[in-house]
């Protein structure tokens, strides 16, 4: 029995690596999201790779191209992502699956704040880099009183006065 035990425990070890942990924070909206081709016209990675190394980069460009690295080498250019603020008021990227995005999708934003209710995302993740994070196994989504969180960029008069 006990090796049965230590067999487990290894093979959850191996299988998420020392990197999974369970991620818990509340959707968040960007007012510009970058950073995924989900629902574009096809693409092939190859044609991607051709226009990232024919483009000659700079130190600001850097960073965004290993996030290119990063997301092709995972499979993940295709792929839905949500963005999350955790706890400690960091916001990450999240990478889902199709099935996953299609349950959080049917929350709009508009409908979240003038009823005053927020999503709460749990999901056991990845890291990858970069605050980017890939959902290994979607654990719950619920709506809750609160304040849904926007970053939009819009521009107030009142600021300057």
């Amino acid at each position: 029995m006990k090796g049965y035990i230590a067999t487990i425990i290894c093979l959850l070890f191996i299988g998420c690596g020392y990197s999974c942990k369970i991620i818990e924070g509340d959707l968040y909206f960007s007012f510009i999201r970058i950073g995924s081709l989900y629902n574009l016209p096809n693409i092939t990675n190859d044609q991607l790779d051709s226009i990232f190394n024919s483009i000659p980069r700079t130190n600001a460009d850097n960073n965004f191209y290993e996030k290119y690295k990063i997301l092709s080498k995972e499979n993940l250019l295709n792929s839905p992502f949500i963005e999350l603020k955790l706890d400690n008021d960091s916001v990450i990227t999240l990478y889902l699956n199709k099935n996953d995005y299609d349950k959080i999708k049917i929350n709009k934003v508009k409908d979240l704040q003038a009823n005053f209710k927020k999503i709460r995302v749990k999901a056991n993740c990845r890291y990858l880099g970069f605050n980017l994070y890939k959902c290994e196994n979607f654990i719950e989504m619920k709506k809750i009183d609160g304040q849904t969180l926007i970053n939009s960029r819009k521009l107030k008069i009142e600021d300057y006065q």
